[in-house]
């Protein structure tokens, strides 16, 4: 066997699944006989993808598109933001699904360490599901920057709020043109505690890619106007908007009124506890959005969104048994955050013992530390 090839399985003693991984080529699979030396099979590039082979060219397109604005950018002295898209990682995610069921066929499946820690950092990483609580957010939202008003998201912890608005801004990306300021129309901010008027104003002119110049809260104020104006931003999301200081509303308010710009404030009820201090904020925000827990074909329906977006392991666990429901209804309570992170949890240890699903008793223990 070429030395290029990493060994991945070894099910029977004779038959080895050998994997090369490059550049131009991500992966080629070689199925060879280990006693003759004989190549049993082969899987090009264009075999293992399949009808997703259109998406690595589609990649890299991209990728020889944003290298030639980067160059562009840099001849200018001008900022670049010109990022990889997710592209990359959905076709490592094909590859690596497709190697692992050939493997599988020749009767098993042995994880090398590499590839192990590769999908524990997967797993580990920010992901975002379309579920149907978040479309009626998104679609809620949608209305409230198309008409300019502001209002309020208010729900318990862990309810999903923060990931639901953050979706909403990546949804909205800004428009960027060489030499010009770049058209935002979604500004996501998440303020510290206790967070003054001139925090505020800070956090709003970084996230928006320019420089806080030192001086007074007037200064911040103003220069912070400037930048929502000039970036043509529609709506500003303030998260966990209970940690603003009393006297910071009025400047919130103040942005809606002057701008124009529809202000989402968004937390759980002890932010209207602190917004009926001062009747006229409360009175511009007085439109709500309650996000609750989740219950019945809701959260089936999610716990299967889970299992097939985001966990994604070799072998299916059929989390939507009725075992295995009822060990995540009782733990989670509704709750998505305590959902989404029992099921990591669970993942990550079923995979870190050579499983290749999560079955009862690890989904047991995982969802214990949570009563």
């Amino acid at each position: 066997m070429s030395p290029a090839y990493n060994l991945f399985y070894k099910g029977q003693s004779h038959i080895l699944v050998g994997v090369s991984l490059g550049l131009e080529k991500p992966a080629t699979v070689a199925i060879v006989d280990g006693t003759t030396g004989k190549v049993l099979t082969y899987r090009s590039i264009r075999q293992l993808l399949g009808d997703n082979y259109k998406v690595l060219n589609r990649q890299r397109q991209q990728k020889h598109f944003l290298s030639h604005q980067r160059q562009i950018a840099q001849t200018l002295a001008a900022p670049n933001q010109f990022g990889e898209s997710e592209l990359g990682e959905y076709i490592d995610r094909l590859l690596a699904k497709e190697i692992i069921a050939i493997a599988q066929q020749l009767g098993g499946v042995k994880l090398d360490d590499e590839w192990l820690q590769a999908e524990i950092a997967r797993l580990r990483s920010k992901s975002i599901v379309p579920l149907e609580q978040v479309k009626k957010l998104h679609e809620w939202l949608d209305g409230k920057r198309k008409a300019r008003q502001s209002c309020r998201v208010v729900g318990e912890s862990r309810t999903g709020k923060t990931v639901a608005c953050d979706a909403y801004r990546l949804r909205h990306k800004p428009l960027k043109e060489i030499g010009r300021p770049p058209i935002v129309p979604v500004v996501y901010i998440e303020p510290n505690q206790k967070c003054t008027s001139k925090d505020l104003f800070k956090e709003i002119i970084e996230y928006l890619n320019f420089r806080a110049t030192k001086g007074t809260v007037s200064d911040f104020r103003g220069r912070a106007m400037e930048v929502l104006k000039g970036c043509g931003v529609e709506i500003l999301i303030i998260d966990e908007a209970d940690r603003l200081k009393p006297e910071t509303f009025a400047d919130v308010r103040d942005i809606y009124d002057k701008l124009g710009i529809a202000v989402v404030l968004v937390g759980t009820d002890r932010l209207d506890a602190v917004m009926k201090r001062d009747e006229q904020v409360y009175n511009r925000f007085r439109a709500c959005h309650r996000f609750g827990k989740l219950s019945g074909d809701d959260f089936k329906k999610t716990v299967k969104a889970w299992e097939d977006n985001i966990l994604k392991l070799p072998v299916p666990s059929n989390l939507i048994s009725k075992a295995m429901l009822g060990i995540l209804t009782s733990a989670t309570e509704g709750y998505i955050g305590r959902l989404d992170e029992i099921l990591r949890e669970a993942a990550i240890r079923s995979l870190s013992r050579g499983l290749k699903k999560i079955d009862k008793a690890v989904l047991q223990e995982a969802a214990r530390e949570y009563k």
